[in-house]
């Protein structure tokens, strides 16, 4: 993310984001203590790589913020598949690198525990970086076995540009019913399906962490597990995540900091953001689907039964 800003009559980009990519764009450090730009050398990049994923391993988000002066800033540049324009991906002056923790409410950990007890596997796909994801997806328990000799992070965490490519993406495919395709005022109903199932169910059932990941590869995420008739649940707060909310069979959006777009998307409204309320809401619909499957149970043995003397008291006069 980038802005443009006057200092002392000159022209100024400011710009800050996901500390690997802008660290590649700087080639000056700005050191505070002398008040001065030292190049970027190779031992002063690795060092603050060092320093990046030390952070990262604490469960820190990591930032960098960085300027350069652009006395003419082109016209019609197109950004690249990212997203990135021409102008931003060189000749930056480091700033700075910050470190920002997401403390974990104390209820999580115990609320991801009772999930996997009750049979549901709960995976983190976000933004972040691949440390930092895998990080805190061991300090809330959804990565589970990461001190066995056995476990390898590649299966397990994933990056969302990763997973597109040996998916292969999504294809749009006519929509079957008994072998014949749907058709909609003279027009196939086209639906969107994963491209290479073959590679998703591969990887899915041991993929517990996406990182850097776009709201192309949520939507995938969620298209492969319906197609193995998994009952999936979304949570999301924000309008990226609108797709996949609308394409789970439940979809979970925060009441209070999500995006009214989200909320218009999903299925439920969580009022209080805490994911303890999705424990609850399966326990309630669990509770309520037992009690309608035993009071059926029920009720048609009590009628069977009551057919059966009826039809023999019948037969016998």
């Amino acid at each position: 993310m980038s802005t443009m800003v006057d200092y002392n009559g000159e022209k100024i980009m400011l710009i800050k984001g996901a500390s690997e990519y802008i660290l590649g764009a700087c080639q000056n450090y700005h050191d505070w203590t002398t008040d001065q730009n030292i190049d970027m050398s190779e031992a002063l990049q690795t060092e603050i790589k060092d320093a990046i994923h030390g952070m990262a391993r604490d469960t820190l988000r990591t930032l960098c913020l960085a300027y350069k002066s652009c006395p003419n800033v082109p016209d019609g540049e197109q950004p690249n598949a990212q997203g990135v324009y021409p102008i931003e991906e060189k000749g930056f002056t480091l700033i700075c690198v910050t470190g920002i923790r997401d403390v974990l409410r104390p209820t999580v950990k115990a609320s991801v525990k009772d999930c996997q007890i009750a049979g549901i596997k709960v995976r983190m796909v976000t933004g972040d970086n691949k440390v930092t994801a895998e990080a805190i997806a061991k300090d809330c328990g959804i990565i589970t076995g990461h001190d066995s000799p056995d476990y390898k992070v590649e299966e397990h965490v994933w990056l969302g540009r990763q997973f597109w490519e040996k998916i292969e993406g999504v294809e749009k495919v006519p929509k079957m019913v008994n072998k014949k395709p749907v058709m909609r005022d003279g027009k196939q109903v086209m639906i969107d399906k994963v491209k290479n199932m073959a590679a998703f169910n591969s990887i899915y059932e041991k993929l517990d962490v996406m990182a850097r990941c776009r709201p192309e590869d949520k939507y995938a995420m969620v298209l492969g597990l319906i197609a193995n008739r998994n009952v999936v649940a979304v949570t999301g707060d924000g309008t990226n995540d609108a797709p996949a909310l609308k394409r789970a069979d439940v979809g979970f959006a925060m009441g209070n900091a999500g995006t009214e777009v989200a909320r218009e998307a999903a299925d439920i409204i969580l009022l209080d953001d805490n994911f303890t309320s999705i424990v609850k809401a399966v326990m309630w619909g669990r509770n309520i689907y037992d009690s309608v499957r035993k009071f059926l149970q029920f009720q048609l043995t009590i009628n069977v039964v009551a057919v059966v003397v009826v039809f023999v008291s019948a037969l016998q006069t």
